[in-house]
């Protein structure tokens, strides 16, 4: 029989899904994912410790994003050059 402060500060996913307004499922991608959300599995249950979630959690948040692209109304006009002559062929 596991002693009551063994699990202290985890909770079954399924609540730790629901605290955080996402489905299961969403809460299993994230396990299933290579550097993905830890968690301690007891049979078939899966506990989530809260603090190393939190960490996970912000960890994730802390990526930069791509630059934004510069408009296109900003850019110049692409211009080409006609080659008329027969010197300028060549």
């Amino acid at each position: 029989m596991l002693s009551p402060d063994f699990l202290e500060g985890c909770v079954p996913a399924g609540e730790f899904a629901t605290s955080l307004k996402k489905t299961y499922r969403t809460i299993h991608r994230w396990m299933s994912e290579p550097d993905g959300l830890p968690y301690l599995k007891l049979g078939r249950d899966r506990y989530i410790h809260i603090e190393t979630a939190r960490q996970w959690l912000f960890g994730r948040r802390a990526r930069r994003r791509n630059p934004p692209r510069p408009s296109r109304a900003i850019a110049p006009p692409i211009t080409r050059r006609l080659a008329t002559d027969k010197a300028a062929i060549r």
